[in-house]
């Protein structure tokens, strides 16, 4: 993952915007990642994936109990 500062991000936005479109970019303020630039199909499946698992207690190191 590509990281850019804010200031590399406001003087370069449309270029960084075709970059996160192909790969998301870590997003810096005062060395710190402060946000994620991604494509918003990418983002609505991440937000799907937490509805579905939402509700899945996993318990134990391997995972291997599940409660729904």
């Amino acid at each position: 993952m590509t990281a850019v500062t804010a200031t590399e991000l406001q003087n370069r936005t449309g270029a960084i915007i075709d970059q996160a479109l192909i790969n998301p970019v870590q997003i810096t303020r005062n060395n710190r990642f402060v946000a994620v630039l991604m494509p918003v199909e990418e983002y609505e499946h991440l937000k799907e994936l937490e509805k579905v698992t939402s509700g899945i207690e996993v318990t134990g190191r391997t995972g291997a109990d599940v409660k729904c």
